[in-house]
């Protein structure tokens, strides 16, 4: 966790917002509507109860300031009272706020009678998930990549409902599905879809990346960074001039090549972008 988060004091979080909110978050604090508090290697995360039940999301940006956000209206000076509650939980009880539940290890520990069980009940609790995870027809549509893609960044924007590792558990659907169409040799679409994540996810990754910490939690970046490079090196011959520009865009962010850390290495060698500069060694044109 970033030391600035750490080191956090409460005369800092009083002068990130107005005295009004300090004093209703700390009434907030002070009688536990601070709920479900996440820790992740770059991210706090909590759900406060007011009128509704609000997601704040605490993060380091790459200015080394304390960023904060959260899904309530509020839309006047500094912090809302949602994010000083978080803020003061995180101060106080800082050990309250635990790693995620590793779900993979729980649900492998389940018959296939309860995990079946377990699914109805969740798809009753929440039915748009019959579409959304294309239970009947058994693949996500990809027929338009970008319009499938933005709607899983617009679910993860402030006023969404989709958590940074959700986001990405998205992402991993998806590229599923355009795996399966690359095989089937629908590589331009695959291609697409794989690119509209990885410069999304890259977007938010420089928005809040410090001294290695990303905005999300796992290595999504470099895994679709991987798949997007598979897919290319099939397609340079024909759309090298396209990829090129592709590549360039992803490398773009302040922090992008950091980020992947050599994961486009291959694609861009491809493209006689590296050139040897010494013996042993090479370099980026």
């Amino acid at each position: 966790m970033n030391e600035n988060l750490v080191s956090l004091t409460e005369a800092e979080i009083r002068a990130r917002c107005t005295e009004e909110s300090f004093k209703r978050g700390q009434s907030y604090y002070a009688y536990g509507a601070v709920k479900k508090r996440l820790r992740y290697p770059a991210l706090l995360q909590a759900y406060v109860a007011g009128n509704d039940l609000y997601r704040v999301s605490v993060w380091v940006d790459a200015k080394q300031q304390v960023s904060a956000r959260c899904t309530c209206p509020y839309q006047f000076g500094g912090d809302c009272k949602h994010i000083v509650a978080t803020l003061l939980a995180w101060l106080k009880e800082p050990e309250s706020f635990q790693p995620p539940v590793d779900l993979k290890a729980v649900l492998q520990g389940r018959s296939q009678e309860e995990l079946v069980n377990l699914l109805l009940d969740v798809f009753s609790i929440y039915p748009h998930l019959v579409d959304d995870l294309a239970v009947v027809s058994g693949t996500i549509s990809l027929d338009d990549p970008v319009a499938t893609v933005n709607k899983v960044f617009a679910a993860m924007a402030p006023s969404g409902y989709l958590t940074a590792d959700q986001g990405a558990a998205w992402f991993k659907l998806i590229a599923r599905r355009a795996d399966q169409l690359a095989d089937q040799g629908q590589l331009e679409t695959a291609r697409r879809a794989y690119y509209e994540m990885l410069t999304g996810a890259l977007q938010l990754s420089n928005d809040h990346y410090a001294h290695g910490d990303g905005f999300f939690s796992t290595t999504i970046e470099a895994e679709l960074a991987a798949g997007y490079v598979e897919i290319a090196l099939l397609q340079l011959e024909e759309q090298r001039a396209v990829i090129e520009g592709e590549i360039r865009q992803i490398n773009q962010g302040e922090f992008s090549v950091e980020i992947l850390e050599g994961a486009l290495f291959e694609v861009e060698e491809a493209l006689g972008w590296w050139v040897e500069v010494e013996p042993g060694g090479e370099g980026l044109r």
